[in-house]
């Protein structure tokens, strides 16, 4: 299950090829290397809503105030592309009007590990580290195919991660957190005391600096954490809504008609090949 935000922007900002589809024709040679790369039986994308209608935005109007900056023009143009590749791959795309990607993400990613069926999460969000669980694992989005990240790779466990991140905050999305205590501080007291709830019990055992900084800031430090806590509930219909097929000669036409470079008609032969 894929992200597809950071996608684009990598496609538009790291983009070293000029032309008219040149974002579409990056971001669906990257979206192909996935299908070659893992073999799945199942794939999918997911859109963010509307940011205005998000119920994070309507608790704290400060969150992510600062992406109120408008998306690349170039974005508009292209995405309608993307999404026709999808169709003809019957590759299904997700977006629900007030919901972020992520807790589209997180949301099927518990249907699948509550099926008990391995799935990787691909995003460039951090938030998305709480999912991990024994079936779930989470990758990082990288300029060319992802990384899936490992215990060495999360600052305190993933069942925690909510937690850490409550205290320090999120300057990417305006997540205040506990102004004054670094990862480090954070690590440290979530590592020892697990859940906020407990952590506010032992004020008291804690370095008196960190006990005086998250008294002072209890409010900010639990509203992080609600604003940080993805949603694993939305209605995403049943796992066999998200195997996907294809035909090869509807998808070639498409190549043809928006004058894709070689490269993906090679891997498109190549999915077919395996499929």
């Amino acid at each position: 299950m894929l992200d597809l935000s950071p996608v684009l922007y990598k496609a538009h900002y790291g983009n070293d090829r000029i032309g008219e589809n040149s974002i579409s024709y990056r971001a669906i040679k990257y979206i192909m290397e996935l299908i070659l790369e893992y073999d799945s039986k199942y794939f999918c994308i997911a859109l963010d809503g509307d940011r205005d209608k998000l119920k994070r935005k309507e608790v704290y109007p400060e969150y992510k105030s600062n992406r109120n900056k408008e998306r690349p023009i170039e974005f508009k143009t292209q995405l309608p592309i993307i999404l026709e590749f999808l169709d003809l791959m019957g590759i299904r795309y997700i977006q629900h009007d007030a919901s972020e990607s992520d807790d589209l993400l997180a949301s099927l990613s518990k249907i699948f590990s509550d099926s008990k069926i391995k799935n990787i999460i691909c995003t460039s969000d951090k938030d998305l580290i709480q999912c991990k669980n024994k079936y779930a694992s989470v990758a990082t989005i990288k300029r060319s195919g992802v990384k899936i990240l490992t215990k060495k790779d999360f600052p305190v466990d993933p069942k925690s991660f909510i937690q850490f991140q409550a205290i320090v905050g999120d300057g990417v999305d305006c997540v205040p957190g506990c102004k004054g205590i670094g990862k480090l501080g954070a690590k440290e007291i979530i590592d020892e005391y697990k859940t906020l709830e407990n952590v506010y019990k032992n004020l008291d055992n804690l370095k008196p600096r960190h006990k005086k900084l998250l008294d002072e800031q209890r409010k900010d430090v639990f509203l992080s954490r609600w604003l940080c806590r993805l949603h694993t509930k939305l209605d995403l219909g049943n796992i066999e809504d998200y195997t996907y097929s294809f035909s090869y000669d509807k998808c070639l036409e498409f190549l043809e008609k928006y004058g894709m470079e070689t490269s993906l008609y090679n891997k498109l032969a190549q999915i077919e090949f395996d499929f």
